[in-house]
């Protein structure tokens, strides 16, 4: 199970060729201070994970923009 929290010191990266997202926060907020660390990785182990992956963030965004 994957528990991640995300919050406002978080940023993302990717890597196509590993096919993974990286989270990473920073110790005083988004690009602000050192970075502690990785919070963790989203790591697919085929590119239709990927998509599918994406149509649920694309869902979310969507119910997001209902909400507005």
């Amino acid at each position: 199970m994957i528990d991640i929290k995300v919050d406002k010191r978080c940023v993302f990266t990717h890597s196509v060729v590993d096919l993974c997202i990286g989270i990473f926060a920073h110790l005083n907020g988004r690009f602000e201070g050192p970075c502690i660390g990785p919070c963790g990785f989203i790591s697919f182990e085929t590119p239709e994970l990927v998509y599918m992956f994406k149509e649920q963030l694309d869902m979310l965004i969507e119910g997001l923009e209902k909400e507005k």
